[in-house]
């Protein structure tokens, strides 16, 4: 519900389109949530669920249009109640027409006919006036009870349904009709509450809105006003200013608002703003007008002229003060204008004894003094207004010279100038000036005014262009001399050198004129020249010459040929000597060097000699060094084994690097650790055994380098005398496997021999090469001879060992036993419990095998179940005995494979001893066969013996480890 057209602004009850806009998604949420609902009731068809899935989406689509105003409230109102009064007649036709209610356990109230008070409702809700909302809920009302009146009429001939029917139509009838006249009540109600609250409301917004356009006309007043505008409060704190006021002290509004009237107020007018302020406090006056001084954001000082009064408040209102503040900058600026160009002209113009001119910012003449009239020959009547171009006292050539200076001046770059330059007479007489320029600026920096000041100099320049022609010419003979000159007087002090003279001694113009002679000559040639320069001054002589030494600027030796003659001088003029030095150095060092190169070449073939015997021992121990190693890589390649190749390693390292203190560490039995093989040099070895964290080099797989006790990366294994000197870890390894370690240290000897890095590195890889190498062989060897399912040795290997095992008996006599095993009935569990079943059966027959039999005692398998064990024993009884545990452990065992039990297994046991059963090892080995044989015919799980005298018939077959082929009884 929502006020008339004329209080809607009000809005006291609400907007009817906050309501819609909560209904809709409850609406649509609702419809959705009934279509499971309606689905499982029965007969429900396609079209009534599309009815209500097209009310959800229509519910949903309303709610978008209406919150993106695309309809308005009063048609998205009445598209509401119509779809909702369409559902609610759609589902009591359902019910009635479906023959719900032709079982009679069903009963008429239903949870429709409770659901049509929400219909009403709404009604009440989104429709207005409250007469147009009574209407459509009556209508709704009437519809409903007509339809289920025509709907229920059939059910009226069952007298069992007679009561359920009445008291339906109770329900539909007068209770609906009762609710609705309710609802208008208490609608007309809440309407006029509306409707007097809106007129209050109404009052409230008239007296409002006078307010507002007061407060609107004095803001309009305070923010446009073109003078500074602030209220503060009783402490002086600023609760408003306008922009004019900020901007006025380069504040911005914000900032200015938390600042108070002390922090902007100049610190000498601060007590006087005090004291003003404190009458209008105290209400002693009701305002004042004062001149002021503020202090601007940037620091300079703010003239104002302040009005001030306090605000008229309410009494329960907290008191304010309004000051209207006027800048006074610009009038105190022409005030200092006024004084300065008064400065001016006192002290230019009636003080000053040469030409004052004073120009204004366009360059023409402001001021012109009698000195300027005398010396350009114009009257200040002539020259005021004028240009110095228009009176014609600047040359042509001078002009772009005086507008850069001008610019200068104008542009800030700087104040003053001062230049000389020609300048011409009134009658065009040329003068040479003497001008000074001074710009004159405002407190604002702006440019006021230039004022010259002219000073006549034409004599002057004359003269002296006169003496600079005279003083070139002489100069240039003086400077451009190939030699040294110089004028000295009587003293020897220099009075004048040219730039040669400079040159060869090092010294400046300037720090010559403070020296004389005496301290720049060698002192073993100093005497000598002070004996001649004596001569020359008593007139003996005219003049000297002599090779002399001087010493230069920076201390270094010249040599020079001295040439000294007296001037002779009249009057009053003192005696002056000129003399001439040249260079002669380069003679001096060609003949020195002349002499040194005999003395040289000797001591250079003295060394030649001594460096060609160091490379000749050097190129000796290389070679040595070289053939070692290659010895070293032929030996390791020529081993057997690993230990070979050690001990090739620990016997030529020490002589490969005999001059070195060093170790090698091999791996040893413990994973991890490198034992000492070998040591060798003068200090004591380090540590016996070395793990890998213990050693830089292992740990980082690759040569450490330390040089001694000032670097603390050494290893802790180094000995404490290594530690002091350089010594290197270099380790062993091979396909990223560790070997070992070879550890050096050096530093001793006197002749600074080192190792060479490259030598280690090649030893270093020629040994991890070597014993890769043998590891790799090893491997192939191990796969070759070795059973993979059981880790046994395999066929090959037991032939290579008997071959080994006859020559030993061949020796030393001592017989052996062969003892043939083969696992009985070994395919039926291949074949019933599977290949993974009867692999692990072998497996655990062979470690049964091993266990029964003594370590040094070989074992083979050299078939599918079958085995071959070499006894050291050649007694019929032991290798009985033997026999007899190996059966019985394999008959004690348990095979489980997969949660299964295999069954029990036993073996059969052939055994022939050398030599007492035969005399060669293929007859041994086919008696041991013929055994085998002989139990599996005796029933199996037994060990037979060979009979020495008697051989069974059934020996046809050959030897066993030529793989006979012959079928044996399983």
């Amino acid at each position: 519900m929502h006020l008339p057209a004329d209080d809607d602004p009000v809005r006291l009850s609400g907007d009817r389109r906050d309501v819609l806009r909560w209904t809709l998604p409850l609406l649509t949420l609702l419809a959705w949530l009934n279509l499971p609902i309606v689905a499982q009731q029965t007969g429900v068809g396609r079209l009534e669920l599309l009815l209500f899935a097209a009310a959800g989406v229509t519910f949903a689509a309303l709610a978008l249009m209406l919150w993106r105003r695309m309809i308005g409230v009063p048609l998205a109102s009445w598209l509401t109640l119509g779809v909702l009064a369409g559902m609610m007649l759609e589902r009591i036709a359902r019910l009635f027409a479906g023959g719900y209610f032709d079982d009679s356990r069903h009963s008429f109230f239903m949870p429709v006919f409770a659901y049509l008070p929400i219909l009403y409702l709404f009604c009440f809700l989104l429709l207005s006036p409250v007469r147009t909302a009574q209407a459509m809920a009556l209508a709704a009302w009437l519809a409903v009870l007509c339809v289920v009146g025509w709907l229920s009429a059939p059910y009226w001939q069952q007298p069992d349904r007679r009561d359920s029917l009445q008291a339906m139509l109770l329900f539909v009838g007068p209770a609906h009709g009762l609710l609705i006249v309710l609802l208008g009540v208490i609608a007309r109600r809440h309407e006029r509450v509306l409707k007097r609250y809106a007129r209050i409301a109404a009052v409230a917004r008239r007296a409002h809105a006078s307010v507002a356009r007061s407060e609107a006309h004095f803001r309009s007043v305070f923010e446009v006003a073109a003078v500074g505008m602030s209220v503060s409060d009783e402490t002086g704190r600023y609760v408003r200013v306008n922009q004019c006021f900020a901007d006025m002290l380069g504040y911005s509004v914000e900032a200015l608002l938390q600042l108070r009237y002390a922090d902007v107020s100049d610190p000498q007018d601060l007590a006087t703003g005090q004291s003003l302020a404190a009458q209008l406090l105290a209400r002693e006056a009701d305002g004042f007008t004062s001149p002021l001084r503020y202090r601007h954001r940037d620091g300079h000082v703010v003239h104002t002229q302040v009005f001030g009064r306090e605000l008229a408040q309410p009494p329960d209102m907290p008191r304010r003060f309004i000051c209207v503040v006027t800048d006074l900058s610009e009038r105190h600026a022409a005030e200092q204008r006024i004084l300065a160009e008064r400065r001016v002209r006192d002290l230019y113009f009636e003080h000053m004894p040469v030409g004052t001119i004073e120009f204004d910012v366009d360059q023409r003449v402001r001021r012109w003094s009698p000195q300027a009239e005398r010396i350009f020959g114009w009257t200040e009547a002539e020259a005021v207004g004028q240009t110095a171009e228009q009176l014609g006292n600047v040359l042509p050539h001078q002009l772009a010279p005086r507008v850069r200076v001008l610019d200068s001046l104008t542009g800030g770059e700087r104040d003053h100038h001062f230049a000389v330059v020609p300048m011409a007479h009134r009658s065009g007489r040329p003068l040479w000036v003497e001008v000074h320029r001074l710009a004159v600026r405002d407190v604002q920096g702006r440019l006021q005014s230039v004022v010259s000041m002219c000073m006549d100099v034409t004599e002057r320049q004359e003269m002296l262009s006169m003496l600079n022609e005279s003083e070139a010419r002489f100069r240039g003979i003086f400077n451009q001399a190939a030699v040294g000159i110089a004028l000295l007087d009587a003293d020897g002090r220099w009075l004048n050198v040219n730039d040669k003279l400079c040159e060869i001694l090092g010294y400046t113009l300037e720090e010559f004129l403070q020296l004389d002679f005496q301290r720049v000559t060698h002192p073993d040639d100093l005497q000598r020249d002070l004996v001649l320069s004596r001569a020359v001054m008593d007139r003996s002589i005219d003049h000297y010459s002599l090779e002399k030494r001087y010493i230069r600027r920076d201390g270094s030796v010249v040599w020079a040929m001295l040439y000294v003659r007296r001037l002779e001088a009249g009057g009053s003029t003192p005696t002056r000597f000129v003399s001439v030095v040249d260079d002669i150095s380069d003679r001096k060092s060609a003949e020195a060097r002349i002499v040194a190169l005999n003395a040289d070449l000797e001591a250079q073939v003295a060394a030649r000699t001594a460096q060609l015997n160091e490379l000749l021992q050097t190129g000796q121990r290389r070679n040595t060094e070289l053939s070692l190693t290659t010895e070293l890589g032929r030996m390791l390649s020529a081993s057997a084994d690993l230990e070979e190749a050690g001990k090739v390693v620990t016997h030529y390292l020490p002589r490969i690097f005999p001059l070195a203190t060093g170790a090698v560490y091999l791996a040893g039995n413990s994973a991890g650790l490198f034992d000492r093989r070998v040591a060798w040099g003068h200090g004591q070895p380090g540590a016996v055994q070395v793990a890998v964290d213990d050693c830089w080099g292992l740990r980082r797989a690759e040569p450490h380098h330390v040089e001694g006790e000032t670097d603390a990366l050494y290893c802790p294994h180094a000995a404490p005398h290594a530690r002091r000197h350089p010594h290197l870890c270099t380790p062993l390894q091979t396909m990223g496997r560790l070997l070992g370690l070879i550890e050096l240290a050096w530093g001793e000897r006197p002749d600074g021999w080192a190792p060479e890095l490259s030598l280690v590195k090649n030893v270093a890889e020629k040994i991890g090469l070597a014993f890769g190498n043998l590891q790799l062989r090893e491997e192939l060897r191990q796969q070759a001879t070795v059973d993979a399912l059981t880790g046994l040795h395999n066929r090959r290997w037991l032939e290579d060992y008997l071959r080994a095992r006859l020559a030993r008996h061949s020796r030393d006599g001592q017989g052996f036993a062969l003892m043939m095993v083969d696992a009985d009935r070994f395919k039926a569990i291949n074949d019933q419990h599977g290949h993974d079943a009867g692999d692990e059966a072998l497996r655990q027959i062979a470690a049964e095998l091993r266990n029964s039999l003594r370590a040094e005692e070989a074992l083979a398998r050299v078939g599918g179940e079958e085995f071959i064990a070499v006894l050291e024993t050649d007694s019929a009884d032991q290798a009985y005995r033997a026999g007899e545990r190996v059966r019985q452990a394999v008959a004690a065992l348990q095979i489980v494979v997969d949660g299964r039990s295999l069954p029990q297994l036993s073996v059969s046991i052939g055994i022939a001893r050398f030599p007492h059963d035969a005399n060669d090892l293929d007859h041994a080995l086919k008696r041991a066969d013929q055994a085998l044989y002989a139990a599996k015919q005796n029933g199996r799980n037994q060990v037979s013996m060979a009979d020495a005298t008697h051989a069974p018939a059934m020996s046809s077959h050959g030897a066993i480890l030529s793989e006979p082929d012959r079928t044996r009884v399983a």
